[in-house]
């Protein structure tokens, strides 16, 4: 009978632990669930902030400098909050913004144009700095891919 009370006990220790066990695996599925969700909606969040940034840009150099409004956009980028996010979508994204900046001196050549940025682009492809100034736009279109790469 003593046998048997020492089984049960023991058999009711080696219960526990396997609960328990199941337990954390339970809470860490569950916090890693949490964290995809929370990257996502940070994806989210800078993808629906870029956009908004991304329209303000093409009209905004209507009435300043090319340059100016790429730089508005850039610190508007750089403003994102991209804590929640994860690395490599930030990484990529980061390297799309310093594409932009990378524009910049390029554009400071043309301070007095005006219009909707794509046909300002445009004007640009065919410019004297027609050169430099696909390489960066080339630049501009290479990151992005990465950062759309990085959203899957």
């Amino acid at each position: 009978m003593k046998n048997i009370i020492v089984f049960f006990f023991i058999l009711s220790i080696a219960s526990c632990k396997q609960k328990s066990k199941n337990e954390v695996t339970e809470i860490n599925t569950t916090k890693e669930q949490i964290e995809e969700v929370s990257e996502k909606k940070c994806i989210t969040k800078i993808l629906d902030a870029d956009s908004k940034l991304g329209k303000e840009r093409n009209t905004l150099c209507e009435t300043v400098s090319l340059s100016e409004t790429i730089k508005t956009y850039v610190a508007g980028m750089k403003a994102l909050d991209f804590e929640n996010c994860p690395q490599d979508f930030t990484k990529a994204f980061n390297s799309h913004i310093e594409a932009w900046d990378a524009m910049i001196p390029v554009t400071d050549n043309y301070p007095d144009l005006r219009g909707e940025m794509h046909d300002l682009f445009k004007e640009l492809e065919k410019s004297n700095d027609s050169i430099v100034f696909n390489k960066k736009l080339a630049s501009i279109w290479d990151t992005w891919a990465i950062v759309e790469e990085r959203i899957k």
